[in-house]
């Protein structure tokens, strides 16, 4: 790993897909691309954010859940569900 490899965070928002801010939140993350920190500066190395980027790309996003009260629909989805594990459970006894 030569240290040519190696990128700020600016110079990685500026040259690629992520933008600063998102890198600046997954710097917090431990899903997040791999990074080296020195000091109170944070450097990717370029090889690595390839590769992570890649594997992201399989990865459905997560499922937020809307506010609110659920619409009927999702009730009964729910119910059935429900009603489908406890039939799984009895069936298991």
């Amino acid at each position: 790993m030569a240290l040519s490899d190696y990128v700020s965070r600016k110079d990685l928002a500026a040259r690629g897909p992520i933008p600063y801010a998102t890198l600046k939140k997954l710097a917090r993350d431990p899903a997040g691309p791999p990074c080296v920190r020195v000091g109170d500066r944070v450097f990717y190395h370029i090889p690595s954010v390839e590769a992570w980027l890649a594997a992201q790309a399989g990865v459905p996003a997560p499922v937020t859940r809307r506010r609110g009260r659920p619409t009927k629909a999702e009730q009964i989805e729910r119910q059935r569900l429900r009603e489908q594990s406890a039939q799984n459970a009895d069936a298991a006894r």
